[in-house]
Order: structure tokens, then sequence, then C-alpha cells
């Protein structure tokens, strides 16, 4: 029996193209995030006809409650928002320094690791946007950002790495000191008509937390339509701003339009006090 778990990616090509050599795929089973069908579906084809046991499902939904939230630490001085980024992307470089640009970093907590990431655990560099697709509006917009910005960005964790980003214990503190949370979902998450949710999303779920997800065009409509399969409304957590944008194409627009949100928030709240 062979058990292929990628419980934690997507279904992969890679994957399917070098099980589909087997003669037999009978004893195979595939735990999996399923993905746009058009990436995938003739290797599937394949390997389910040769008996391939497929078990797609969102796994950090449906196991959620493996993730358990430590509310040991310290307490923190209350900030508007909380922003995790994980893993450098240019997206969620982009973000930053979006943030940065409107004055919004100084209220929040937000990470990026920058520099102090473990190398055998993620190879990505800061400066990997100049080799991305974001426009040269963007690329403009991170270069000057970046030259203010007095990195890496620390919340609670100075480095990342595997252990950081897998355990199933976190530090939920941050959570409780903010007013929302900006979630800078997982690369896969922000491909075109891929619905790819991780442990990013399902923490603010767990600490009942407001967010706004970074994530893939119509990411917020799949998501509470997921949840309602357990009963779960979710709309307190994803209605309380205009999420028009989740319609939108465009990532780069989709997170133009989210740093808008949080700036108009903030000015309100402080408008209000």
């Amino acid at each position: 029996m062979i058990y292929i778990d990628s419980t934690y990616e997507l279904i992969e090509a890679s994957v399917l193209d070098k099980i589909q050599k087997l003669k037999s795929l009978k004893q195979v089973h595939y735990f999996y995030h399923p993905r746009n069908v058009n990436r995938v579906d003739n290797l599937l084809y394949i390997c389910k006809s040769k008996g391939l046991n497929c078990f797609p499902s969102q796994y950090f939904i449906d196991y959620s409650t493996k993730y358990q939230p430590d509310l040991s630490g310290e307490k923190l001085t209350k900030k508007h928002f909380l922003c995790l980024t994980g893993k450098i992307t240019p997206y969620r470089t982009f973000l930053i320094a979006l943030l940065s640009k409107f004055n919004l970093l100084d209220y929040g907590y937000v990470s990026f690791f920058h520099n102090a990431v473990d190398k055998n655990f993620d190879n990505g560099i800061t400066n990997n946007y100049l080799n991305s697709n974001l426009s040269s509006y963007a690329k403009n917009i991170i270069k000057e950002e970046l030259d203010k910005i007095k990195l890496p960005l620390i919340v609670d964790e100075p480095n990342l790495s595997r252990s950081l980003s897998h355990k199933k214990t976190f530090n939920a503190v941050p959570y409780q000191a903010v007013n929302f949370v900006i979630v800078p979902e997982t690369a896969g998450s922000l491909t075109q008509n891929e619905f790819f949710v991780t442990e990013k999303t399902i923490k603010c779920v767990l600490t009942n937390k407001k967010f706004i997800p970074v994530a893939s065009q119509h990411f917020v409509k799949n998501l509470k339509e997921y949840y309602k399969l357990f009963d779960t409304d979710i709309s307190n957590l994803v209605d309380w701003y205009d999420n028009s944008f989740d319609i939108l194409p465009s990532t780069e627009e989709r997170i133009e339009r989210i740093v808008e949100i949080v700036k108009n928030t903030i000015e309100s709240t402080q408008y209000l006090k």
C-alpha cells in the first residue's frame, strides 16, 4: 500500500506524471487539495483508469481543530490589524510595500521576514519581485518602499522555518490584540481559478477574528460556501467590508483594493475616536 500525503498541497501534475508510469495504481492512495482540472485532468484520468484511489478535500478546513491557539504569551498593546506574511513572494512584497506607501505599517502587527528565512525551508528572496509578472507600477512602488522600511518586520518570531510554519499550536495573542487580520494566503491560493485554503485563513476562523484574505479570485465566495457544508456561517468575519474586489481577475488589483479598505477602515476608526 502506498499513501501520498499532499494534504498541505494542491494536486500536482508532476506527481501524477510519475505514478501513471506504474502498471497498476490500485494500491496507491493520493490525498490532495483539488485544483483547476484543466491543469491535471488528462493525467488524472489515466491514473484513475489504473485504479488510483483519490481523496481530494480542503484539509485545512476539514481538520482545522488540529490547530490550537496558544494564549499564554504576554498581552500586546491594541493595534488595528495583524498581517503575517510567511514565505517571501512577489505579491506579499507588493502588499507590504503598499501598506508602507500609505503609512499603514505602524497601525498593525506586521511580519515580513526578508532574509531571515531558513534556506532549507524556502529559498525565496525579497528581490524575486523583479523577475515576477507584477506591473512596472507595482515594482516601482516596491523598490521605493523597501528603501524606507527597516527589514525584517517582526511580530513574535524573528526567523521563519519549517517547524514554525507547520506546527499545530500557534500564538493567538496577536490575534487578540487587533480588530482584523490581513491574510496573505499561500502562492497556490493566488493562482487564477484555484481555491486553496490553508492554516493562515482557518486561524482567523478559530479565533473568531474578522479578516481580509489576499487570495484567488472568488476566494471569499467559495470560502463561505465551503463552510456551509459544516453548517458554519462565517459571514460576520468577511462581510464587514466591501468585498466586491473578490470578483476582480487581477491579483495586483485585488491587493490594491484590499489596502484601500484597510486605509479607509483605519481612517474612519481614528475619526470616530
